[in-house]
């Protein structure tokens, strides 16, 4: 016997599957011995909870008997007395047959008198019970064997990733069948919301068969939710929904879907909602042209196959959101005006140089003459060897990114020069900064980015301030040098307005000079140009002289300078005379603001996690660190104020109204100074219940 024997049309006529000859024996003798009116055979499936009518005597049972046999099945009675409205006979008894705790159906009596006392152990019932439960035995293990070798023939034919057309392609050459008129496969949208738990807003047909108009019919059709709200919740209620009438369910949709189902002359429909674990994909939905009833056998194939599409569509879907998450990052990665790569680590080879190049951007494969082809998939190591650069910037670069882990959260920085492929040199600044995920690092990314032009431009800038500042500083020279000789020189020929007058010629001439100094000071720093003399050197003298330098200036204004400084503090590399300078500056502006009879602290701190930095610290600090603060008791900056006051002339409305001395570059400088160091600076705003200036500063250490 095929297979095909066993699978039954969409009618329940029970010559379909003919039951032996003994049950039917037995059955016709138990109607006669117990003195019953009608007698049912019904399997029962608990998955779907569906009860399906498998022999009867002496004819078929009437529909309405149906949901209370589902009923009482779903409940844990081994026998039930029935009483049936609106049927007759309208009582009986039913017997539940099962095996190893599974229901497989019911055998039921109906009578016309009131009452039918028939014992368990009745021995014709103990007969056709034995005859039945192997009858369903048998049906139940053959029905099982059809839907694996259906499902397998249907797996054979998937491939990693199909489209949900071709799936349904798939599923329809499988299983073909007269009777089925319509097959679709619908998906819940938009998907890539979904997965961020986003609640769906619409159906959208992505697969189809139609008997009628082959495959592919009504394809992109959707079915917007807000207006089946009802309609939905009922359908999530269900694993699978069999309707067998549409007649009277046809009104609950819109006048498009009822002309659809109407013109496809739909009559029986079934819907199988297609999830894996909590994820909801879509629905499947197929349909006859008959006013029937699916059997068992059918849904149970279904509800299988349904099962083996959820896992085909969220391979689609995850495939579709990986291609859009690509396609997004790449449009992204090249409107960027900078050279990206990012890297990932390898789970075939150890460290950084065995890091895996997950993506590069085209202003990158233009920048260093390298394709994305060539470097996609390539280790950092390898990267690095196919960049167009010169030797000692490979070699540097080689020791520089393979010697930190690629997991590590510092962020890295530099620059080089090169020759660019289309033959002018150029100058490149990098930086490497973690990829993060949940607050766990994931890879790096590198940025490259072309300062060229910006450093012409600082250094044109800078070169016409040191010329210009040089011109002007001779005539000043000479205003500064003859107003000194007439305050010391001719004091007692000049009347006591000139001398005035005199001295107003020196303070201004000393005030430009300074400006001028600062001015060349801050330029250089910045386009990397200013003198250094680096030197490792421990900060206690460094500390200890700075504050004999203020500590008499201090006395007199009554503010007391006080240093809390940590024990063991490393070594650092820096020039003493310029951190010495930025150091004062910001002394300077602490007695200045600070009020009488108050105290200024110096604070050091060794950092060496970011967990130990204050909360406003910028980002990109470089660990270890050595963390100087100035603290004072003035009135302190405003959110805003803290974030301009190192702009080169800003000065606070508090500092103008008192009308304090000073360019409003000194703070201008000591920024530039400390971040030609590699450390950083910034000052705090006030917070609720604390006044007084803070300012802090890092220093990596050696």
């Amino acid at each position: 016997m095929t297979t095909t024997e066993y699978i039954p049309s969409h009618s329940a006529n029970f010559s379909d599957r003919p039951l032996p000859e003994l049950l039917h024996y037995l059955l016709e003798n138990l109607i006669a011995s117990v003195s019953a009116d009608e007698l049912f055979l019904y399997s029962f499936d608990s998955s779907l909870g569906h009860a399906e009518a498998l022999a009867g005597f002496p004819h078929e049972p009437d529909e309405s008997l149906r949901p209370v046999i589902e009923s009482h099945l779903a409940g844990s009675e081994t026998t039930a007395l029935l009483n049936i409205e609106g049927i007759h006979p309208s009582s009986g008894r039913m017997w539940r047959i099962s095996h190893n705790e599974e229901t497989l159906g019911t055998l039921v009596i109906l009578t016309h008198l009131d009452f039918l006392n028939i014992a368990a152990d009745h021995s014709h019932v103990q007969y056709c019970l034995i005859i039945a439960k192997l009858l369903l035995q048998q049906r139940r293990s053959q029905d099982n064997e059809i839907i694996a070798h259906t499902i397998q023939e249907i797996a054979n034919g998937l491939s990693n990733v199909m489209s949900p057309q071709s799936v349904i392609d798939l599923v329809c050459e499988h299983l073909p069948s007269a009777d089925l008129s319509f097959c679709g496969l619908l998906l819940y949208g938009p998907q890539q919301e979904s997965l961020f738990g986003r609640s769906f807003s619409y159906l959208e047909l992505q697969g189809s068969w139609s008997q009628q108009h082959g495959a592919g019919v009504g394809l992109g059709v959707r079915v917007y939710l807000d207006q089946y709200a009802d309609l939905l919740a009922e359908l999530h209620s269900h694993k699978i929904w069999h309707i067998p009438d549409m007649t009277t369910f046809a009104p609950r949709f819109d006048a498009l879907l009822r002309a659809t189902i109407k013109g496809s002359k739909i009559q029986s429909i079934v819907f199988i909602t297609l999830e894996v674990g909590e994820q909801r994909l879509g629905e499947l939905i197929i349909a006859t042209q008959d006013k029937a009833t699916f059997s068992v056998h059918e849904l149970n194939m279904w509800l299988a196959i349904s099962k083996l599409l959820a896992l085909s569509v969220m391979a689609y879907v995850l495939q579709e959101s990986k291609n859009l998450v690509q396609r997004s990052c790449a449009a992204l990665l090249d409107s960027v005006t900078d050279g990206i790569v990012m890297v990932l680590p390898s789970t075939h080879t150890q460290g950084n140089g065995g890091a895996s190049v997950m993506t590069v951007n085209s202003y990158f494969s233009n920048m260093f003459h390298l394709s994305e082809y060539k470097a996609q998939g390539v280790t950092l190591s390898e990267l690095i060897h196919l960049m167009q650069l010169p030797e000692d910037v490979r070699q540097e670069l080689t020791h520089t990114w393979l010697s930190v882990p690629l997991r590590d959260p510092s962020t890295q920085r530099g620059e080089f020069s090169m020759v660019h492929p289309d033959g002018y040199s150029v100058i490149i600044e990098w930086h490497s900064a973690p990829l993060q995920q949940s607050q766990k690092v994931m890879g790096r990314i590198f940025i490259f980015h072309d300062v060229t032009e910006d450093r012409s431009a600082s250094s044109l800038r800078t070169n016409f301030i040191s010329r210009m500042s040089h011109e002007l500083r001779t005539p000043l020279t000479s205003i500064r040098g003859f107003a000194q000789v007439m305050i010391d020189d001719l004091h007692g020929q000049l009347s006591p307005l000139a001398l005035e007058y005199a001295q107003i010629i020196f303070d201004n001439s000393r005030h430009l000079s300074s400006l001028f100094t600062d001015l060349i000071e801050i330029a250089r720093a910045d386009t990397g140009d200013l003198e250094l003399n680096f030197s490792e050197i421990g900060l206690p003298e460094l500390f200890e002289n700075l504050i004999m330098r203020f500590q008499d200036k201090g006395i007199a204004q009554q503010k007391w300078i006080t240093l809390d400084m940590a024990e063991a503090l490393p070594f650092v590399r820096i020039d003493v005379n310029r951190l010495s300078q930025a150091l004062d500056n910001l002394l300077e502006n602490a007695l200045q603001h600070a009020p009488p009879d108050s105290s200024i602290q110096l604070q050091t701190k060794v950092i060496s996690s970011s967990k130990q930095l204050p909360s406003d610290a910028p980002p990109d600090i470089v660990l270890p660190c050595v963390l100087i603060s100035v603290l004072d008791d003035g009135p302190g900056l405003s959110h805003e104020e803290a974030r301009q006051v190192f702009h080169a002339f800003y000065r606070t409305p508090e500092a103008r109204s008192a009308r304090l001395p000073g360019t409003g570059l000194g703070l201008t400088t000591a920024r530039s100074i400390v971040e030609v160091h590699r450390g950083k600076i910034w000052a705090e705003g006030r917070r609720r219940g604390r006044r007084g200036g803070r300012f802090h500063l890092t220093l990596p250490v050696t």
